[in-house]
């Protein structure tokens, strides 16, 4: 894994954020312990939350 968990939840984001995306192009930030937000090249973001044991979508991220 290129990118560094916190927590579990956080590591369960990141291996997922790592099948689907090309992890040269993206940048990360840990945003809490279950929020992992994604920044593309030109500055877009999405974050990504673990809720139930499910990866669920966020657009766009709250501060």
């Amino acid at each position: 894994m290129h990118f560094k968990a916190e927590t579990v939840e956080q590591f369960k984001v990141l291996r997922f954020i790592e099948e689907i995306f090309d992890i040269t192009c993206i940048s990360v930030k840990l945003k809490d312990r279950y929020s992992v937000e994604v920044i593309d090249m030109v500055g877009g973001s999405i974050c990504f939350v673990y809720k139930d044991g499910e990866i669920i979508e966020l657009y766009p991220c709250g501060n």
